[in-house]
């Protein structure tokens, strides 16, 4: 992370930049898969594939919370956070006035 910290601080203006534009590539996992066996953790094709997203998203807040600070991980990582997205989506679409989930002396 260090050694590619001023090109990620060139590349990336803002945390929302980041959370934009970046992406784990095919080579960050294959590193990832490398230092695992190295460790002597056996790469499980499987298991893997199953768990490729999440550890895409966790390697990519564990960079923003290095580049950002700790709140940085916390906005990527509430990607993986499904009930947070349902919540976000029914306040942007605006379905969450139609479930009555509030009482009135709240709006």
């Amino acid at each position: 992370m260090d050694a590619n910290r001023s090109k990620l601080d060139k590349s990336y203006k803002s945390l929302n930049d980041f959370k934009r534009k970046f992406t784990i590539t095919g080579d960050l996992m294959d590193e990832l898969i490398k230092d695992g066996e190295a460790e002597e953790v056996a790469y499980d094709k499987e298991g893997f594939n199953t768990s490729k997203r999440v550890l895409e998203i966790r390697m990519k807040a564990l960079i923003a919370r290095s580049l950002y600070g700790s709140s940085a991980f916390y906005e990527v990582i509430n990607d993986l956070n499904e009930t947070l997205q349902a919540g976000i989506k029914a306040l942007e679409d605006g379905s969450y006035e139609g479930l009555n989930l509030a009482f009135k002396d709240f709006k």
